[in-house]
Parts: structure tokens; sequence; C-alpha cells
């Protein structure tokens, strides 16, 4: 029996222990940074679905014109390559995230096709 454990090849407990400690210290290096990405890929994924909602109300609000009427000016160079100023009519139409103002707000101004 004696010969038979003297061919016998394996690895020694210092070196599975060894080799546990290296992957541990690895692991630990890297979960701060793993659970940082995992977290910034769910906040973009809300931020994107937040970004869809607000587009898809834009889209409703343009197509029905709800908003308030109003006018801007605008300035540019005329065909004379004169400064001049144009009065446009047409309706503001903003959209907010929510109740507060910090989130994010969707500003459009829409010229009625006549």
């Amino acid at each position: 029996m004696s010969g038979k454990l003297g061919y016998e090849q394996g690895f020694t407990l210092i070196e599975v222990i060894v080799a546990i400690v290296i992957i541990t210290t690895l692991v630990a290096a890297f979960s701060p940074l793993i659970i940082s990405s995992v977290r910034n890929i769910k906040w973009a994924g809300v931020r994107m679905q937040n970004l869809y909602a607000l587009r898809g109300q834009m889209e409703r609000a343009v197509a029905s014109l709800e908003g308030r009427p109003s006018t801007i000016r605008v300035r540019g160079l005329s065909e004379a390559n004169e400064l001049k100023v144009w009065e446009v009519n047409g309706v503001l139409i903003s959209v907010s995230e929510g109740e507060s103002s910090e989130g994010p707000k969707l500003v459009s101004f829409v010229i009625r096709q006549e």
C-alpha cells in the first residue's frame, strides 16, 4: 500500500489555499467596478424608459397642438444680405417628466401649416 501512495499526484492543501486566496483577491478587486457597471446599466435603462415616455407625450401634444399660442422673433440675413427680423406665430408646447421641475423637460415650437 505504501508503494501505491508514492505514485499519486495532486494538489497539496497549501496550493489549494493559495489558489483560493488569489481568486478571492481578484474578485474583491473587481467587485466595485462590476457593481458600479450594473448600477449604471440599470440607471440608463430607467432613463431611456422615461425619455421614451416623454417623447410619446410630446408627439401626442404636437399632433393635437396642445400648447400656448406664442410669437417668436427670428433674426437672420435676408436675400440682400441685410439683417432682418421676422415674427413667427405658432404654438409653444412643453412636456415635463412629472410634477417636479427637476426632471427632464421637452419644449417644441410648432408653426401651423396654412
